[in-house]
C-alpha cells in the first residue's frame, strides 16, 4: 500500500512538472509566436520622383500578374522613407503601391527646369502638393525571414507595368535599363534615391545617372503620368531611341550642373556622366529639336 502511494506522488509530481513546463513555454506549442515572429518579410525603401513625403504605401499579394488582396500599409516620412513588416510562411512576390493623400502628400521638386502638378508649376527646390489620384509602384519577389530595399520610382512603376504584362522581374529590369541607356549593373528596386535638392556626400556616376533620369520624370510641361505612359509605350515598341527620350536627357544635364555646382568634390563624375549624356543626345537618328527656353548647360 505504501509503495502505492509513492507511485500516486511520484506520478502526480510528473504531471504537476509537465504543467509547469508547459505553462513556461516549455511545452511543444512554445515555438509557435516565435515562428509567427521570424516568419515575416521586411520591406523598407524610398519613394521618389522628388522625395515623397506622406503618402500611402500599401503591400499586397501579386499573383498570376494581377493585384490581389492587401497585406499591410504605412506613410512614408518626411524623407520619402517607408518600413513595413509583412507577416508571411512562403515565397510570394509583393506589390508595392504608393498613393498620395489629398491635403497632406507633397512632393520636393528635383527637376531643375521645373515642375508642375494639376497644372501648377514649381521652381526646383520646391515642395509642391499631391492628391490622391497620384500613385506609383514597385515590386519584390520576396521569402520569409528576409530584409529587401524595394524603392518606389517612376522607373518602378514602368518595371511594373511590364512585369504585369507578362514579363520577368529580370527581364522588364533589363529593357528599362537598355532604353535609357543606363549601366548594366543597375537594379532599378534598389537603386536609391536621395535629395538631389540637398549636398551629396557621396555617390557613383552610375547611380547619379539613374537618380537624373527618375528626378526628370518630374516636368514643368508634361505631368509624370504622362511621361512614365509615354515611355512604356516607346519601350513596348523596342524602341533604342525617339524623341521621348529627350525629355529625359535635356533636364537631366541640367540638374547635373546644379549638383556640380553644389557639390565640388562631385566635378569629376558628373563632367563624366554630363558628357556621356550629351552623346546620347547626339547619336540620335533624327535631328532633335531643342525648346526655345532652354539651354544646354556648358562645362
Amino acid at each position: 500500500m505504501g509503495s502505492k502511494i509513492k507511485f500516486m506522488k511520484l506520478e502526480y509530481l510528473l504531471l504537476s512538472l509537465v504543467l509547469l513546463l508547459s505553462s513556461c513555454g516549455g511545452g511543444g506549442g512554445s515555438n509557435s509566436g516565435k515562428v509567427s515572429e521570424d516568419n515575416s518579410v521586411n520591406l523598407s525603401g524610398i519613394a521618389a520622383t522628388g522625395i515623397i513625403k506622406n503618402a500611402k504605401v500599401s503591400a499586397y499579394l501579386f499573383e498570376n500578374n494581377i493585384k490581389g488582396s492587401l497585406i499591410d500599409s504605412t506613410i512614408t516620412n518626411n524623407n520619402g522613407e517607408y518600413n513595413l513588416q509583412l507577416k508571411t510562411n512562403k515565397k510570394t512576390t509583393i506589390l508595392i503601391e504608393l498613393v498620395g493623400i489629398t491635403g497632406r502628400s507633397a512632393i520636393i521638386c528635383d527637376n531643375s527646369l521645373g515642375c508642375s502638378y494639376n497644372n501648377i508649376k514649381y521652381n526646383f527646390g520646391v515642395e509642391y502638393p499631391i492628391d490622391s489620384n497620384f500613385k506609383l509602384t514597385s515590386i519584390v519577389d520576396s521569402q520569409p525571414n528576409t530584409e529587401y530595399q524595394t524603392n518606389i520610382t517612376p522607373l518602378t512603376d514602368i518595371l511594373v507595368n511590364l512585369v504585369m504584362s507578362g514579363q520577368s522581374i529580370a527581364q522588364a529590369n533589363n529593357k528599362i535599363i537598355k532604353y535609357f541607356k543606363l549601366d548594366d549593373s543597375i537594379d532599378l528596386i534598389k537603386l536609391k534615391p536621395i535629395n538631389i535638392t540637398e549636398n551629396i556626400n557621396d555617390i557613383s556616376d552610375i547611380d547619379l545617372e539613374g537618380l537624373l533620369i527618375i528626378s526628370s520624370f518630374e516636368d514643368k510641361n508634361i505631368d509624370i503620368k504622362t511621361k512614365i505612359s509615354n515611355t512604356i509605350n516607346a519601350i513596348n515598341k523596342n524602341l533604342d531611341y525617339d524623341k521621348n527620350i529627350n525629355d529625359f536627357i535635356i533636364p537631366s544635364i541640367a540638374t547635373a550642373k546644379i549638383i556640380k555646382d553644389k557639390n565640388n568634390h562631385l566635378n569629376g563624375e558628373v563632367n563624366n556622366l554630363i558628357n556621356k549624356m550629351k552623346e546620347s543626345i547626339i547619336n540620335i537618328d533624327s535631328p532633335i529639336e531643342f525648346p526655345k527656353n532652354i539651354q544646354l548647360p556648358q562645362i
